[in-house]
């Protein structure tokens, strides 16, 4: 089980100082335990908590997790998460972020022009701030703002986060940066292991070998229905597979993993659902529009919608299976012309069916 902390008291003039560490299969623990406690090989991270802020629980690969309540009735959501480093360029990953807030792709040169340099420690970081173009927050009536600070250090590539509405996090970024520079990394004895796995049963293009995924880990075994046609995967894809048809519109399946809950399925779900040009929905509207679907693996949430391409207006489906597993999110997605998706879905709920996954 997860050991939370709440760690300091609004409007507390004294400074509160932990340590934690980076859990291989242990959550966080307090580095002034015992050394028989303590996750074995774990790298110790060491900071100071700012005033007003709360510690909350951390788990899967959240090293701390802090939650500030603003004037608005909300929180601002503040987190660490190690990863193993990368195999993608800066400009997805920030892609990634611009997308939970509704703003479009930008490239590499105007990520590099809008990059800010920060202190994390002693060490020089890279800081992204993002705010979205129109209200996304509190009933669609505030804009959201995000900003990431992001240090590679000891093989892994450190992510220090804080997002929420767009006032609320100007006011705490001063905040967030001190947080930063008072950041301390602590020897361990061992890396985190994101494992390492390959696909059977593909029908592969060339170019389209990929042995590792683009965020924590990479392919599971599974089983492609005849007819699909793998190519190489782009942005934050772990695979990618295409369904040529030369008297209908084409359609394409996806899989992409990322760490932790990615964003929960209320926003991932929302973000489909803009793909597509549907409103956003709320928590209680989920329940209507999702299925469980019972998987040898776990059991994943199935949704279903229709809606448009913004390219061309025709009728256009997403048929999306969100999976949680262990400390990862794995994301399936079938999308095409609404004719299409109704004949594949069978087989592409099959083919999530047959996943097998590394570690059991």
């Amino acid at each position: 089980m997860v050991l939370g902390f709440a760690c300091f008291v609004v409007g507390c003039k004294r400074e509160h100082i932990s340590v934690y560490t980076v859990p291989k299969e242990r959550d966080v623990e307090v580095a002034e335990a015992a050394p028989e406690e303590q996750a074995p090989g774990a790298p110790a991270i060491h900071y100071k908590t700012p005033a007003g802020w709360t510690e909350e629980q951390a788990g899967g690969m959240r090293a701390a997790a802090f939650s500030i309540p603003d004037q608005k009735g909300s929180n601002i959501n503040v987190g660490v998460v190690p990863m193993p480093q990368l195999n993608v360029s800066t400009a997805q990953l920030v892609n990634m972020w611009r997308d939970q807030l509704g703003l479009g792709a930008v490239g590499e040169e105007e990520v590099a022009r809008d990059t800010q340099k920060v202190k994390v420690g002693s060490a020089d970081a890279e800081l992204f701030e993002l705010v979205s173009a129109k209200p996304v927050l509190q009933d669609e009536k505030s804009k959201g703002r995000v900003i990431v600070a992001m240090l590679p250090h000891d093989g892994k590539t450190w992510f220090f986060k804080m997002s929420g509405e767009d006032e609320s996090v100007r006011a705490q970024k001063p905040a967030f940066l001190e947080f930063l520079k008072s950041v301390e990394f602590r020897p361990g004895h061992a890396d985190l292991n994101p494992g390492r796995f390959t696909s059977t049963n593909v029908k592969r293009i060339p170019g389209s070998q990929r042995e590792e995924s683009p965020g924590v880990g990479a392919r599971p075994q599974w089983q492609v229905p005849s007819g699909w046609q793998e190519v190489p995967p782009t942005q934050m894809l772990l695979a990618k597979f295409v369904m040529p048809d030369k008297e209908q519109p084409k359609a394409e399946i996806t899989v992409s993993v990322f760490p932790g809950d990615a964003g929960g399925v209320l926003q991932n779900v929302n973000r489909w659902r803009r793909q597509i040009r549907l409103e956003p929905v709320q928590e209680d509207s989920l329940e209507k529009m999702t299925t469980s679907l019972e998987l040898p693996e776990g059991k994943a949430i199935l949704v279903d919608l229709t809606g448009q391409n913004p390219t061309n207006g025709q009728p256009t489906r997403i048929i999306g299976a969100i999976l949680p597993k262990g400390d990862r999110t794995w994301f399936y997605k079938l999308m095409g012309h609404e004719q299409i998706a109704e004949r594949e879905k069978a087989a592409f709920i099959k083919f999530v069916q047959t996943a097998t996954y590394p570690n059991g």
